[in-house]
């Protein structure tokens, strides 16, 4: 409880926090990511399960479970994005 915000300035900079991490993930996995893996890969979908890797690889401190979860969503999002 101590990490949570308690003032409505700090909760006004966490919701900008959480906001912009996500939005920063999707322009570098999903835009980024992509096109240069499409690009030295000469495949779309293969640049798509490259970036899901690297995704998923990047949140390997939750339980091993939940990484293969966070790998799946990040083909979806990678597919939708192309």
């Amino acid at each position: 409880m101590a990490m949570l915000p308690h003032t409505s300035g700090e909760r006004l900079l966490w919701v900008a926090f959480a906001l912009s991490a996500g939005t920063c993930e999707e322009l570098v996995y999903r835009g980024y990511l992509i096109r240069q893996f499409s690009a030295f890969v000469g495949n779309r979908s293969a640049a798509v399960l490259l970036q899901a890797v690297i995704y998923s690889s990047a949140h390997l401190a939750l339980p091993l479970e939940l990484v293969a979860s966070v790998a799946l969503l990040g083909v979806l999002l990678g597919a939708i994005a192309v």
